[in-house]
């Protein structure tokens, strides 16, 4: 309001002052160019400068304000699209996270073109896309992601490895996570995802290889690496194993360190192994030196099945571990291997049936019936052994 006040007290003295000097002296201006001639008075002139200073300064204005609309109308445009965009977005991962995956594909790929983070719409409806089953979708959704990609943006290929896992298509996946792994060897996930399906995969020699790196990298816990890597070596020995590989199950077992040798599961495996190759003797030595710190059920059931020179001496070594495991049925059904091997009838039908209150299984009522039948007159108890066995491994 002052403002404009001082305008119109300033026009005021600028106006009256020109009256005045007019009334005294209204003066003369002439102009001049080529032909051209333009005679007025100075008042006149300076009135229509001022009119003309006016009008371009209004015509100016005119044109910035404009402007202005034009960049303002670009601008409201412009956030109108970047809502419909991230409405669009928040649409699709709502419908995915919910189980809408036709809708949220939809909405995912609307908007997809537009968007600031094309990437995210793309990946997100690869996802969708394979939910449903639509692999080529799938499959062009990530193509599409990846030409918006640079070389050194593993983003892609990381969400497709996933994708390829998730459909259990792992050959393929593994040849991906393979060339990530080459582009960014420290890379967390990329770790994480390799060892993940190589231990699916069985591969444990790629496995050892990057037990390292998971330690270094912190991707497993110290604990966790430690329990990969006996894993890695139960998987090593029951893979030679299984192909009658005694000579790598052999190397295994001598360069194996002994903290991993002795953990329950390196040994029942190694000890199988023994058992296939009919190796009885060198077993026994190595279950009772376990036995003496440890213990194992599946140990003990193979101790069972082993036939040494002196049986009596074996027994009474089982006989030991009663003790303080009275309550395994693993042990009893031993046992009572052991007893009916010496020919200890009335013993060994006792401790499998012991074996048989602990925990009824079908392989003891199999041992029982035999023992049963081989005494002649036990037919009929046989018999009835024989068919809680067959029901127990029915069931």
């Amino acid at each position: 309001m002052m403002r404009w006040l001082f305008i119109i007290a300033l026009a005021l003295l600028v106006g009256g002052s020109m009256i005045w000097l007019a009334s005294i002296d209204p003066g003369f201006v002439l102009i001049t160019y080529h032909q051209w001639h333009l005679e007025t008075s100075l008042i006149v002139f300076i009135v229509m400068l001022m009119i003309l200073i006016i009008t371009v300064y209004m015509l100016l204005r005119g044109t910035v304000a404009l402007l202005g609309v034009r960049q303002n109308w670009s601008a409201w445009r412009l956030v109108q699209r970047r809502q419909k965009v991230h409405q669009s977005l928040t649409e699709g991962l709502l419908s995915l996270a919910s189980g809408q995956w036709l809708v949220a594909e939809k909405a995912l790929l609307r908007h997809a073109s537009r968007s600031e983070t094309p990437l995210l719409h793309y990946l997100s409806a690869a996802r969708a896309a394979q939910l449903q089953g639509a692999i080529e979708r799938r499959d062009n959704y990530l193509r599409l992601a990846g030409e918006m990609t640079t070389e050194t943006d593993i983003t892609t290929g990381v969400v497709h490895a996933e994708l390829l896992i998730e459909a259990e298509q792992k050959e393929q996946a593994l040849i991906i996570l393979t060339e990530l792994y080459q582009q960014q060897p420290k890379h967390p996930h990329v770790l994480r995802l390799l060892q993940q399906l190589y231990t699916e995969l069985k591969s444990w020699h790629a496995i050892q290889g990057m037990l390292p790196d998971l330690r270094k990298r912190k991707i497993l816990a110290n604990d966790e690496v430690d329990e990969l890597a006996v894993d890695i070596q139960r998987g090593q020995l029951v893979a030679a194993t299984a192909e009658d590989d005694w000579v790598t199950v052999g190397q295994l077992w001598q360069d194996m360190p002994k903290k991993i040798r002795y953990q329950a599961v390196i040994m029942e495996a190694y000890i199988n192994a023994l058992m296939r190759q009919q190796r009885e003797v060198e077993a026994a030595p190595l279950i009772e030196a376990f036995m003496n710190t440890q213990w194992s059920d599946a140990l003990v059931y193979h101790y069972g099945l082993i036939n040494l020179e002196n049986g009596e001496a074996q027994l009474r070594r089982a006989q030991t571990w009663l003790k303080q495991n009275e309550k395994s049925a693993a042990l009893l059904l031993t046992l009572g291997r052991l007893a009916a091997k010496i020919d200890d009838y009335r013993q060994a039908v006792a401790y499998m049936q012991q074996s048989l209150v602990i925990a009824e299984q079908g392989v003891t009522y199999q041992a029982l019936a035999d023992l049963h039948w081989q005494q002649g007159d036990q037919k009929q108890a046989a018999l009835e052994s024989y068919r809680k066995g067959l029901q127990l491994m029915l069931s």
